[in-house]
């Protein structure tokens, strides 16, 4: 009796008869999968931007290039994606930030 009312609860949320469940749930799946890519390469688009902007505002301070900003980001997959895109900015030079998106200390990378 509880398995058919769940399986009745799943068909309700999937608007899919019974048999067509283990179908919807792959197409479901596949979807996830794409958007999960699609949002890896804003999060890409968007460490670029910074980083261009970042670089763009860069002074010179006895012979060495000074590049100060802040980023918004909630990940440090965002924050690892931005600190690569700066490196290949820059070229060489140090750089000090933080290790993840919500530390409190930062060290150099």
């Amino acid at each position: 009796k509880q398995q058919e009312r769940l399986l009745n609860e799943i068909c309700a949320l999937l608007k899919v008869p019974p048999d067509q469940v283990p179908q919807r749930l792959r197409a479901k799946d596949e979807e996830d999968r794409r958007f999960r890519e699609q949002v890896q390469v804003s999060v890409q688009r968007s460490a670029a931007t910074q980083a261009a902007a970042i670089v763009d505002a860069a002074v010179e301070v006895s012979g060495a290039k000074v590049a100060t900003g802040t980023i918004e980001t909630a990940d440090s997959d965002t924050l690892r994606s931005f600190g690569d895109e700066l490196r290949g900015r820059l070229g060489s030079g140090i750089g000090v930030g933080p290790r993840s998106a919500n530390a409190t200390r930062c060290s150099p990378w």
